[in-house]
C-alpha cells in the first residue's frame, strides 16, 4: 500500500512539474513572439532582468547592453523627465502609463511609443513589466489628418470670407442703381433686396468668425442683425423701444439663413408700419428652444396692427409672403398671427 502511495505521489509531482514547465514554455513563446516591446524589471532595484526580441530590434540595443542596467542608465530612457520619480510612483501605485512618449533609439532617431508599466508578484518577488508599443505610424497619420483638417478649415474660412465680400459688392452695385432711380417703388424694392443680401452676408461673416465654420451662435447673429436694421431704418430709440430675449443656440447655415430672413422681414415690417407719425411703442423679439429640438421665434409689437380683413396667406406683400413660404415650405414649420393689441407672430419649427 505504501509502495502504491509513493508511486502515486511521484507521479503527481511529475505531472505538476510538467504542467509548470509547459506553462513556462508558453509564456516564453508569447514573450519572444510579442509584437510589442517588453521589459521586465526588478521592482526593488529598477534593474532590467529580461527583454524581448521586439524591443531589441525597436531600440537597436543588444540584449547584453540592457540586462542588469537600471532603466534610466540606458540612453533611450535618459530623456524621460523625472524617470526615477516615476519609478517611485510605480512602486507605490503599481501602474504608470505614458500615452505618447518620445524614445531615442541607439542610432539617434526618435520614435513615439505608448509606455505601460505594471507591478506584480512572481514567486513572492515583485517585478515590473513594461509594455512599449511603437505608435510612430499612428502619430504620423494623426498629424496628416490634423493638417488636412486645418487646410480644410482655412479653405472654408476663405470661402465664407469671399462669399461675404461678393455679397457686399452686390449690395454696393444696388446702391449705385438706387442713386440713378427716381421711382419710389423701384427704390423700395432695391432697398429690401439689399437688406436680404445683408442678412445672408452676415451669416457668412459669423461663420468666418466661428470655430467650426458650419454653425453660428444665433444670439450673436440676431444682435448684430437688429443693430444693422435699427441703423438702416434710422429708428428713434426714444420713440420705439426694442427688447430682445434670445437664447444661445447653435444653428447650421441652412437654418441660420432662413431664420435671419424671417426676423429681418418681421422686424422691418414693424419698423416701417407699426408706429406711424409720432406714435410710440415697443417691439419684442424672443428666440428659444422648446420641446426638445423645436425652435420658437416670437416677434411682437404694440403698434397699429394690420388692416381689417388682412389674410396672411393671401397677402401680396413680398416680405410676408417670403416669411410664410420660408417657414412652411423650407423649414416645415408653423406660423401663427395674433392681431389683438398689435401684431404678434409666433413661429415654430424643428431644427
Amino acid at each position: 500500500m505504501n509502495k502504491i502511495m509513493g508511486q502515486t505521489g511521484v507521479s503527481g509531482y511529475s505531472r505538476g512539474w510538467a504542467s509548470l514547465e509547459a506553462s513556462e514554455i508558453r509564456y516564453r513563446r508569447l514573450f519572444e513572439s510579442a509584437q510589442d516591446g517588453i521589459l521586465i524589471l526588478d521592482a526593488d532595484t529598477g534593474k532590467i532582468t529580461d527583454v524581448n526580441p521586439f524591443l531589441i530590434k525597436m531600440l537597436g540595443y543588444s540584449k547584453e547592453e540592457l540586462l542588469g542596467k537600471e532603466l534610466w542608465e540606458i540612453g533611450t530612457f535618459k530623456d524621460i523627465r523625472a524617470s526615477q520619480k516615476s519609478f517611485l510612483e510605480l512602486q507605490t501605485k503599481k501602474y504608470v502609463r505614458y500615452e505618447d512618449l518620445p524614445l531615442k533609439t541607439k542610432d539617434g532617431h526618435f520614435i513615439n511609443v505608448e509606455f505601460v508599466s505594471n507591478v506584480y508578484l512572481v514567486n513572492h518577488h515583485r517585478v515590473i513589466q513594461c509594455n512599449i508599443r511603437d505608435i510612430t505610424d499612428r502619430r504620423r497619420a494623426e498629424k496628416l489628418v490634423l493638417r488636412s483638417l486645418k487646410e480644410k478649415e482655412s479653405l472654408l474660412r476663405e470661402l465664407h470670407h469671399r462669399v461675404k465680400n461678393n455679397l457686399q459688392i452686390i449690395t454696393s452695385l444696388l446702391q449705385l442703381k438706387l442713386g440713378n432711380s427716381k421711382n419710389i417703388e423701384v427704390i423700395n424694392v432695391f432697398k429690401q433686396t439689399q437688406e436680404r443680401i445683408r442678412v445672408i452676408a452676415l451669416v457668412h461673416e459669423k461663420l468666418c468668425e466661428g470655430k467650426d465654420f458650419m454653425s453660428i451662435d444665433i444670439s450673436c447673429y440676431v444682435r448684430d442683425l437688429i443693430n444693422s436694421l435699427l441703423l438702416a431704418y434710422g429708428v428713434d430709440r426714444g420713440k420705439i423701444t426694442m427688447k430682445t430675449n434670445v437664447t444661445k443656440v447653435l444653428l447650421k447655415m441652412d437654418i441660420a439663413v432662413p431664420c435671419g430672413l424671417i426676423i429681418n422681414e418681421l422686424l422691418s415690417n414693424s419698423f416701417k408700419y407699426a408706429f406711424p407719425g409720432e406714435r410710440r411703442g415697443k417691439i419684442i423679439l424672443s428666440l428659444r428652444l422648446i420641446n426638445k429640438g423645436t425652435l420658437e421665434i416670437k416677434v411682437s409689437d404694440d403698434g397699429i396692427g394690420f388692416p381689417k380683413g388682412f389674410d396672411l396667406y393671401k397677402t401680396k406683400t413680398v416680405g410676408l409672403a417670403l416669411v410664410v413660404s420660408t417657414i412652411e415650405n423650407q423649414l416645415g414649420g408653423k406660423v401663427k398671427l395674433n392681431r389683438v393689441g398689435g401684431t404678434h407672430f409666433r413661429i415654430t419649427f424643428k431644427i
